[in-house]
């Protein structure tokens, strides 16, 4: 995305300092995401409350995203992998994190099935938020020209129900 040879990636979460590079398309729909936290198992007591990951190996993905105050806090120890839901799957089997911080627990289950490893289970915390589902259209894109109007058309599709109709035609969830 900042250098221009993707044009257009489904599903981006809009972050301020992303807009430098990334035009914001929708949202096409709210989502309910919360973030999760993956723990060996016999650990989902370890983290009740947002302040129990201080003194604790927070492992996250490379580019991710998460909730403001995580992202931008300083004292948390966060061990950035590749970012794969594989690569972040390895890093707590091998122990070089105590826990993982999830956006698609549906990922990173099939991640970790592929794997072979069941001994994981989800912290008590969460964070409960509601995003918005974005096409990021890359600001660096030889096409970068078109964003306006397919955000007007993508706005159009939204507002009439026709981005629904896609999704539920397709058996997709959007969410």
């Amino acid at each position: 995305m900042r250098e221009g040879s993707l044009d257009l990636l489904p599903r981006t979460i809009g972050k301020k300092e992303r807009e430098a590079f990334i035009h914001f398309l929708g949202p096409i729909g709210m989502q309910h995401k919360d973030i999760i936290f993956l723990v060996p198992k016999g650990r989902d007591r370890t983290l009740r409350r947002y302040a129990d990951r201080h003194g604790l190996k927070v492992g996250v993905k490379k580019g991710t995203a998460y909730f403001a105050k995580f992202d931008k806090d300083k004292t948390i120890q966060k061990v950035v992998t590749d970012g794969s839901d594989y690569g972040l799957a390895r890093a707590l089997i091998e122990g070089r994190i105590d826990t993982a911080a999830i956006l698609d627990k549906g990922a990173m289950e099939s991640a970790l099935a592929g794997m072979g490893f069941d001994q994981f289970e989800y912290a008590r915390y969460r964070h409960a938020q509601t995003i918005g589902n974005y096409f990021g259209f890359s600001k660096a894109s030889p096409n970068a020209a078109l964003a306006p109007r397919l955000n007007e058309v993508l706005r159009q599709m939204a507002t009439s129900g026709r981005v629904q109709e896609i999704y539920a035609k397709h058996k997709v969830n959007p969410e």
